[in-house]
């Protein structure tokens, strides 16, 4: 075997070890993505499981949610802060996941899962009310989906 046999076998042996190469970097490119992905899911869960919290360990909180279902017009001015405070934190939890899913970090499953939270406020005359009256600014997403699917502007 001569010198450019050997060059020749070398260059097949590399181009090999390229294309080998690349498709390992491509495998943890996806196993990192599907981390990314679990790991936005989780931060989203915690955020909302944080409010549910607030609510379900008793208090002024709890009470205010309670009379929110209950009986909405007997809601005390410190009712409606409370209850205005737990959908800004709500809303900023899906603002966020919303981004996240627009930038790719968060799955279809859980942005849907968001959707469908947020459907389930707009379902209260209050928190349409509170939507329209709302002060402050969300991301793009958010305030597309809630101005095409419910008809509010903020």
């Amino acid at each position: 075997m001569n010198i450019m046999e050997l060059g020749a076998i070398g260059e097949l042996v590399g181009g090999v070890a390229v294309i080998a190469s690349l498709a390992y970097v491509g495998l943890q490119i996806r196993q990192n993505t599907s981390a990314v992905r679990a790991n936005s899911a989780q931060g989203f869960a915690d955020s909302i499981n944080a409010v549910q919290l607030q609510v379900s360990s008793g208090g002024e909180t709890a009470r205010a949610w309670q009379r929110f279902y209950e009986e909405p017009e007997s809601l005390t001015a410190d009712d409606r802060v409370i209850l205005d405070c737990m959908a800004l934190v709500a809303f900023q939890t899906y603002d966020s996941g919303l981004v996240q899913a627009k930038l790719g970090s968060l799955d279809a499953d859980t942005r849907d899962m968001i959707y469908r939270r947020i459907g389930g406020w707009f379902e209260s005359d209050y928190y349409r009310d509170w939507w329209t009256r709302n002060p402050w600014a969300f991301g793009e997403p958010l305030m597309s989906y809630v101005e095409r699917e419910f008809g509010l502007r903020s």
